[in-house]
């Protein structure tokens, strides 16, 4: 069983007391319970009081977003997914099918910024959109180039999956390429394991360094392929990659960054890394 040890953690371990905070950043939720058990990160009484309030904090933002006023009159909030910025000049990339029949476009960011976003442009082939906001973001996101994926290496998602109720703050979600391509000779999609849910659609799929390395879009259908071979797939997601998500960009003359690949940084990282450049996208109907 592997636990994962913070620096501060020997402070939350006091003489003779086995049961230890664990913190489960997948969730967002810390525990009392032993240390043998925790498969997250054991962390100190203070920083679990911290989590905790963040959670409340979270809690209070739910309530009163049915409070909220809608961007365009006569509306509400009919879904939401995720979406990425890409330019400082407040560009992001999502899914098409994110704002697809939206009257309007809203961009939440994890700071609780709300901006109106403008739909520039599509792709309907391969569920991309181009989105544009009044906003410079604090950084944007990096794509991998060139883009030589190697099946087992990291593949994780930061967005806002739904579980239940939505999330107010990204949620990191921990994954792996599956396959190098989705159909046979199709190298324009890739696949992932992991627990893709509908909220993740339109954010970024990032490498071990926290570079992105394509798009997620879709979830495997896992009663339709049962049927059709008897075998349940586990939790396989599928993502565009990014030589398609750069093109759909340049055609749009945005002015992106790219990067050959970095060394990975430690995985817990990998959320406080992308919180500075993931959004939540909602559609108003």
């Amino acid at each position: 069983m592997l636990v994962f040890l913070a620096g501060p953690a020997t402070h939350a371990l006091a003489a003779g007391d086995p049961i230890i905070y664990c913190f489960d950043p997948g969730r967002d939720q810390v525990a009392r319970m032993r240390a043998e058990t925790c498969k997250g990160e054991i962390v100190t009484k203070a920083k679990a009081e911290e989590i905790r309030e963040r959670r409340r904090q979270r809690i209070r933002s739910i309530m009163q977003r049915g409070k909220r006023k809608p961007i365009v009159k006569g509306t509400r909030l009919a879904s939401t997914g995720t979406g990425f910025f890409v330019a400082k000049s407040g560009h992001l990339l999502t899914n098409n099918h994110v704002i697809d029949g939206c009257k309007a476009v809203s961009v939440e960011l994890p700071q609780g910024k709300h901006l109106r976003g403008k739909v520039l442009d599509r792709n309907v082939h391969f569920d991309l959109a181009l989105v544009k906001v009044d906003y410079k973001p604090e950084n944007i996101a990096v794509f991998r180039t060139p883009l030589k994926l190697s099946q087992g290496e990291h593949a994780d998602l930061v967005g806002y999956p739904t579980q239940g109720i939505a999330p107010i703050l990204p949620v990191h979600t921990r994954a792996d390429l599956l396959k190098n391509h989705g159909r046979p000779g199709d190298y324009s999609r890739f696949q992932i394991r992991g627990d893709v849910r509908g909220g993740n659609s339109g954010g970024p799929v990032l490498d071990g360094a926290g570079m992105a390395i394509g798009v997620i879009f879709a979830q495997l259908n896992s009663v339709a392929i049962f049927k059709k071979t008897g075998v349940v797939p586990d939790d396989i997601g599928v993502a565009v990659a990014n030589p398609v998500a750069i093109e759909f960009l340049r055609r749009n003359r945005v002015r992106f960054e790219q990067s050959e690949p970095q060394p990975a940084m430690e995985r817990r990282r990998v959320l406080d890394h992308a919180r500075r450049f993931i959004a939540r996208m909602g559609c108003w109907k």
